[in-house]
């Protein structure tokens, strides 16, 4: 009776291991196929481009547009990533030269272990951040050439992407030389 237990035992214990590992690997391929559609969406983006440009790129999708300042108009849209909301938003100058000088991805209401993880793939794929994290929220910015990227997690756990034109993040912020 007592083998009999010990390889029961044995058996739940290599049956717990297989599942936390397959559990494990689909957390993770949920956090690549995140990651690998934002970028899908973000590298359609061309710095330049004018608001019909955009849409034209987009075309599939149902854009509004609000007025964000005296000096900026956004306009985006609705989507689901996964069961994940999400809301992009692309920013142009009023008056002048209308092209485009950012971008925001928004994932709404993510997992903890999500952003989290999310956080670590950018690390993994773009490099220690230039600002490291506070107690409360995640926040990193990278240097991508022509552009940077900004991502900040909160404890909401919503998690914001931005792009930016490097010029109009150096302009606005003075740090970037």
């Amino acid at each position: 009776m007592k083998s009999v237990l010990i390889i029961l035992a044995f058996v739940v214990a290599i049956g717990l291991l297989f599942w936390l590992d397959r559990k494990g690997k689909s957390e993770k391929s949920e956090v690549e196929a995140i990651y690998n559609e934002i970028f899908k969406i973000l590298k359609r983006v061309k710095w330049g481009m004018t608001i019909g440009e955009l849409r034209q790129a987009f075309k599939d999708k149902e854009f509004v547009t609000s007025e964000e300042s005296d000096q900026l108009m956004g306009t985006g849209y609705m989507d689901k990533l996964g069961d994940q909301d999400s809301f992009i938003s692309f920013y142009f100058p009023n008056g002048g030269k209308d092209t485009l000088i950012r971008a925001d991805y928004y994932l709404l209401s993510m997992p903890k272990e999500n952003v989290n993880s999310l956080f670590s793939k950018f690390v993994e794929m773009h490099g220690t951040s230039s600002i490291q994290n506070t107690s409360n929220e995640k926040f990193g910015s990278w240097d991508l050439g022509d552009s940077i990227l900004t991502l900040e997690a909160t404890e909401e756990n919503e998690l914001k992407i931005q792009l930016w034109s490097k010029e109009f993040y150096s302009k606005i912020n003075k740090t970037i030389s």
